[in-house]
């Protein structure tokens, strides 16, 4: 992460050679030229969080932009804005328990934040056009399938 400190005009970079010698300058180029990294930081904050609710302008602040630069950028980097980026990522994490745990449906949404199970489940299946139920069965199938189809090597070359 990049930190600057402004210690006065005698600290000051040079750019590029005509004599502008202003770190506030430097710094602003610095923070522009690298969006994609602030980006990146308030997505690793939403996967810290995935149980909690979050507010843009948390995550704005996280960015350390304007809220309304926050979702252009946010926009211009993922394709989505930052509340579906945020569904996305409690959907895949939901995905990940329902295939890999015994986690009742209720747990699943306690532990993604959301109070209302049944309301988790509307918006797992908006996401994932079927229910977390549906998912669950399917995913473990599709494991037991691939387990059975296998080829299995007992080591012992013929």
């Amino acid at each position: 992460m990049l930190t600057a400190i402004d210690r006065g005009p005698e600290n000051a970079m040079t750019l590029g050679g005509n004599g502008v010698s202003n770190s506030t300058t430097v710094w602003r180029q610095v923070q522009d030229s690298q969006p994609g990294l602030r980006i990146q930081l308030t997505v690793s904050y939403m996967k810290e969080h995935l149980d909690q609710p979050l507010r843009a302008s948390t995550l704005a602040s996280v960015a350390k932009m304007s809220l309304p630069h926050y979702f252009v950028i946010f926009k211009r980097c993922t394709g989505s804005t930052p509340i579906d980026y945020f569904i996305k990522l409690r959907m895949e994490r939901a995905r990940q328990l329902l295939a890999t745990t015994s986690c009742s449906v209720k747990e699943i949404a306690g532990v993604l934040g959301y109070d209302d199970p049944l309301y988790f489940s509307r918006v797992f299946k908006t996401v994932n056009q079927t229910t977390p139920t549906q998912y669950r069965s399917d995913s473990r199938l599709q494991k037991s399938d691939s387990i059975g189809s296998g080829t299995f090597s007992t080591g012992n070359p013929r």
